[in-house]
Parts: structure tokens; C-alpha cells; sequence
């Protein structure tokens, strides 16, 4: 249900997800990733599970920029119709209408005042062809962040790099970068 689709209800699906991992195998160390919102809700999460040792955020999301035009008319109308692709035939799309109560369950969290108290192991990945969550942003949270941390750039790449040929290049380049 779109209605789940909030940061505090990803937080409490991740804590889910690893408290049941948690019953199969005692892992000694737990990486959390996520790709742009995911990359975000993980920098968040990481925050708050002292269990988390290691975190990879490929161009994350920093939060709404609540001047621009979408999100004032999003306010005002109550709603928005977003449309996204279907992973598997990027020709046909779903569209979903999100209440603003979306944007304020995000206002609850600030991934910008929080990096800095984040103390485990950190990898950014920024796509330096990235228009939707740009290389300045994601180079403003790196800087943000206190060590350990890296910065892997990715050259030509744009958000959406799933849809590229090279995919698997570059999620290996990414895999590469964790150890």
C-alpha cells in the first residue's frame, strides 16, 4: 500500500528484516545499502541500530527541497502522482498517487544534521552524471560525515544506472569499493 511508503515505516521494515536474520545466523558484521531514498533510509538506520557495522549509501537522497514547485504544489493539492518504471519492461510504468503526509513523515528526519554522528565505516558512491541526487549533495553529506568514511565516484553514470548496459560494471565497482 502506497501509504507505507514513509521513512519510519523503512526503519521499522529493516529493523524487521534483521531481527528475524538475526534468529537464523549471529553475524558479526551487518552492512546496510541502499540505492538513493534506500541509500538515505540506510545512512538512517545505521544511526539507529548499534548492530549495523558498516553502511553504503549509493547516491543517496538528502531530503525535499521544499521551495521548488513540486513540493509546494504537492502542499497544496494534498497529493501527487508519481510514475515509475517497472524494473523488468522500463517501457510500461505504474503510477501511484502519495499524500503530502509522505513529505511530513520525512520532515521527522534530517540525514544532514545526523551523518555526523554517525561512527561506522561509510561508503558514498555518487554517479557524477547524476541529476537527481547530485554529485554537490551527495559530496555535501561526505563532508558532513566523520572518518571512517569513503568516496567512490562513478564517471558518466546518472541515477538511474540500472537502466545502463554497463549495470553489472558497475555494481561490481561498488562491491569492489567494500572491501
Amino acid at each position: 500500500d502506497i501509504s507505507q511508503y514513509c521513512i519510519t515505516e523503512y526503519l521499522k521494515n529493516i529493523k524487521s528484516v534483521l531481527d528475524f536474520a538475526l534468529t537464523k545466523n549471529p553475524f558479526s558484521e551487518i552492512l546496510i545499502g541502499g540505492h538513493s531514498r534506500g541509500g538515505q533510509i540506510s545512512l538512517l538506520y545505521s544511526l539507529r541500530d548499534e548492530r549495523v557495522t558498516k553502511v553504503l549509501a549509493i547516491m543517496p537522497s538528502s531530503g525535499a527541497d521544499l521551495n521548488s514547485k513540486r513540493y509546494i504544489d504537492w502542499k497544496e493539492q494534498g497529493v501527487i502522482i508519481s510514475s515509475r518504471d517497472l524494473p523488468n519492461n522500463p517501457n510500461e510504468k505504474r503510477e501511484y498517487i502519495v499524500r503530502y503526509s509522505h513529505v511530513e513523515d520525512q520532515l521527522k528526519y534530517d540525514v544532514l544534521s545526523e551523518i555526523p554522528h554517525l561512527k561506522i565505516p561509510k561508503i558514498f558512491v555518487l554517479g557524477e552524471a547524476d541529476v537527481m541526487c547530485t554529485p554537490v549533495d551527495i559530496e555535501e553529506l561526505y563532508n558532513l560525515a566523520i572518518n571512517p568514511k569513503k568516496l567512490v565516484r562513478l564517471p558518466g553514470v546518472e541515477h538511474d544506472y540500472r537502466k545502463r548496459g554497463d549495470c553489472h560494471e558497475i555494481n561490481k565497482s561498488i562491491i569492489e569499493n567494500l572491501e
